[in-house]
């Protein structure tokens, strides 16, 4: 009875392992990233072979097979994760901005957390999730800045009861905006003017 559970177990786990490896490969083909077609192939290959490889083991050896053909299969979920923030989709021109406005002494908040952006900062930003208060400090003289998401920018934009000193274009797939009273300090020119060179092409 053991071995006929574990058998299933193992059946079950490598069919999940199967199917998701063949729907990252499917879906990496219609994406069109070569480099991500390429990565999923390998990655999707080796699941399958590692799970089909699970039926010729015993017991510890059985599991350890899948497991490494589950590691595969989520090695490309985390490649299609990353595939789909780069170029224009990438957070790191609207990063090295928010980095730039902090070093400056500029006070910035985001409306919610997102770990990407974070990453390019390369330091904190504090979560200030009241688009009605952030515009209240756009509105006042200290410098300050806040990063919104797209759901909330246009209706941010036309309450506001000056005009902002710079408003950056949206990132990312969310469609982030950094709106500030303060002008875009020249650190960080660079990277914003090669995020929209990028996008005009």
């Amino acid at each position: 009875a053991d071995l006929l559970a574990e058998v299933a177990a193992t059946l079950g786990l490598a069919g999940i392992v199967v199917l998701v490896a063949v729907g990252i490969v499917v879906v990496s083909i219609q994406l069109g990233h070569t480099m991500f077609i390429v990565e999923s192939v390998v990655l999707g290959s080796c699941a399958i072979v590692l799970s089909v490889l699970a039926f010729r083991g015993e017991g510890i050896r059985r599991a350890a097979f899948v497991t490494a053909g589950y590691v595969c299969v989520l090695a490309s979920v985390y490649a299609f994760r990353g595939f789909d923030y780069t170029g224009a989709k990438s957070p790191k021109a609207l990063g090295e901005a928010a980095s730039a406005y902090l070093d400056s002494g500029v006070t910035v908040e985001v409306h919610r957390l997102y770990p990407g952006l974070t990453f390019y900062t390369g330091q904190p930003v504090p979560v200030f999730a009241n688009p009605r208060l952030a515009r209240d400090k756009i509105d006042a003289d200290a410098p300050y800045a806040y990063i919104v998401h797209e759901d909330d920018r246009d209706r941010f934009l036309e309450r506001l009861e000056r005009e902002p000193a710079f408003v950056s274009a949206p990132y990312t797939a969310k469609g982030l905006m950094l709106v500030s009273n303060t002008p875009l300090p020249e650190s960080a020119r660079d990277a914003i003017d090669a995020y929209d060179s990028a996008n005009s092409e």
